[in-house]
């Protein structure tokens, strides 16, 4: 009777601990910032992105509470006990054909949503995406870092760069992703184009470069050095050719160029495109 009556008393605190959550939650036009958060993951329509960018950094309390507490695990174990109570006093976590909310998951959407607005939280952001021992916190702030813009482009070159990190891999495609690199441009390429040499990320770092398409002179040659060594893994072959694809075809949009000296940049990164996939065919 004991253990019925302490475990009531912690369905109880969930439920009003849950209910002042939801209370808490900053609203636009009546609705919460979960509502909106789901809105924009469906379409990034114009009212629910006025509605995130007008919650602004009220937002981000909640955010980064949802990154770093999933939904709570107590839920599977008192659900049994928890639908026991009066329906008016149940939490809807205990109600049937309930469903976890993806606050979590979601997140990372709010702060594409946000973008500078989140330059405060980077610092902790930050911290979250380099711990090695939460992969799955570390993997949600990595998103929200390449969605907040150039702001969160050190943290992910600092995660990239650590070869013990389990997400490390993502921290690389993120690289490519990131909306914005601003300022960090050229040492974002520096860094992939290293990482073209480091077996495991190399097929990520291609992947990155692909996306980027930026700085031709220096990506087009690095893919082709690396293309032509004789101990270069199939698979990254493969990503390395679908990156210089993605450069042949922004160069062959630039030979109708007005200016002549962008025609003959064009002209020879195809050339040079071409003969490293010729080489590259051969040797498979």
């Amino acid at each position: 009777m004991r253990l019925i009556i302490m475990a009531l008393v912690l369905v109880v605190a969930a439920v009003v601990y849950s209910l002042s959550l939801n209370d808490l939650e900053p609203r636009y036009e009546g609705r919460s910032l979960s509502h909106w958060i789901e809105a924009y993951e469906k379409d990034k329509g114009e009212q629910a992105t006025k509605a995130l960018q007008s919650i602004g950094t009220n937002a981000l309390p909640f955010l980064l509470h949802w990154i770093r507490n999933p939904e709570p695990k107590h839920h599977t174990s008192l659900r049994p006990i928890a639908r026991k109570l009066p329906r008016l006093f149940q939490p809807k976590w205990a109600r049937k054909g309930y469903r976890p909310p993806r606050r979590s998951d979601l997140s990372a959407w709010a702060f594409h949503a946000l973008g500078s607005q989140a330059s405060p939280v980077v610092p902790e952001l930050a911290r979250l995406a380099a711990d090695r021992k939460n992969a799955n916190v570390a993997e949600l702030a990595l998103e929200a870092l390449w969605d907040i813009g150039s702001n969160g482009v050190p943290a992910l070159i600092t995660v990239a760069r650590d070869r013990f990190h389990p997400r490390r891999g993502l921290a690389v495609i993120a690289l490519g992703l990131s909306r914005d690199l601003g300022p960090y441009t050229n040492v974002v390429v520096t860094e992939l184009i290293t990482f073209l040499e480091d077996r495991g990320v190399q097929c990520w770092a291609a992947y990155a470069l692909s996306h980027l398409r930026v700085r031709p002179e220096l990506v087009v040659p690095a893919l082709v050095r690396r293309l032509e060594k004789t101990n270069t893994d199939a698979n990254f072959r493969n990503r390395a050719v679908e990156a210089l694809d993605s450069f042949r075809r922004k160069a062959a949009n630039a030979l109708n160029d007005s200016n002549i000296r962008v025609r003959e940049e064009a002209t020879n990164t195809i050339q040079t495109i071409h003969l490293a996939k010729i080489r590259s065919e051969t040797r498979d």
